[in-house]
């Protein structure tokens, strides 16, 4: 009985040449699939790049007009209360109430105080600290000048590197401001010479001390609210409380403030 062949006996090596076509044609499809999905994963890379170059540029832009607008306000702010001292100045002229000038040149004082700040933060680039070792000399050099009390008080100043932020710096220097002030007016009378230190300290950590010392008259022993008011003892303690910190006062040769208080975080 004769077997029928529908399909011619093929050889090993043509089975084996036909194998290999289909494997190239697979590995061809393979690599042009390959390549493809590369050029799309290059062409999203390149684009996800240039959207995030586009960003930061916005970015960088957006900061650089932060920036600016927090200078401008600071200058805004510094005008404004160079303005209202003005104003001041120009009131006094009118009133004879030796209580009523007082009254206004204590509030020049403060307005100075907060201005000199305004200022600080205007010229640098750090617009939210204030550099305290200058802010501190500032305020005593500019009530030097006002009081004119030339070589008679001698300023003895000590502080630490540190810099505060704009809600502390500005209670600390109105503290201050209304420390010296009385001092300049009440514990040197008729020209007598005197002795002031101005310390501010690190305690440990981020514990502060701020130290306004003198060698004058002192306190009386029996003061009257009405007094310890016109001294602004109120008004620093209220100061001291609003950054957080402990006001204490003591009169033993002379008058001692010191103000407590811990630093922001940064």
């Amino acid at each position: 009985m004769k077997t029928l062949h529908f399909f011619p006996a093929l050889s090993l090596p043509v089975i084996l040449g036909a194998v290999i076509v289909l494997l190239l044609l697979m590995l061809t499809m393979l690599w042009q699939k390959s390549r493809k999905a590369a050029m799309r994963h290059t062409c999203q890379a390149a684009l996800f790049t240039a959207e995030k170059e586009g960003l930061s540029q916005r970015i960088g832009t957006l900061e650089h007009e932060k920036e600016w607008l927090e200078q401008e306000i600071h200058h805004r702010v510094k005008n404004n209360l160079q303005i209202v001292m003005s104003l001041l100045n120009s009131q006094l002229a009118y009133l004879i109430s030796n209580d009523a000038i007082a009254a206004i040149q204590n509030s020049q004082n403060r307005l100075h105080a907060m201005s000199l700040i305004h200022q600080k933060l205007f010229e640098t680039q750090t617009l939210s600290c204030v550099d305290m070792s200058w802010y501190i000399c500032e305020i005593i050099s500019y009530l030097r000048k006002t009081y004119d009390t030339g070589n008679r008080i001698n300023f003895t100043v000590n502080t630490a590197p540190v810099q505060l932020d704009v809600s502390q710096a500005v209670p600390l220097g109105l503290i201050l401001n209304e420390a010296l002030s009385n001092t300049l007016l009440h514990a040197f009378p008729n020209g007598k010479p005197g002795q002031v230190n101005v310390a501010l300290e690190q305690r440990d950590g981020k514990n502060y001390l701020l130290r306004i010392q003198d060698n004058g008259l002192g306190l009386p022993l029996h003061e009257t609210p009405e007094h310890y008011e016109k001294l602004g003892f109120s008004l620093m303690k209220g100061l001291a409380e609003q950054m957080d910190g402990k006001f204490h006062i003591t009169s033993a040769s002379g008058v001692r403030i010191t103000i407590e208080f811990i630093k922001n975080t940064d």
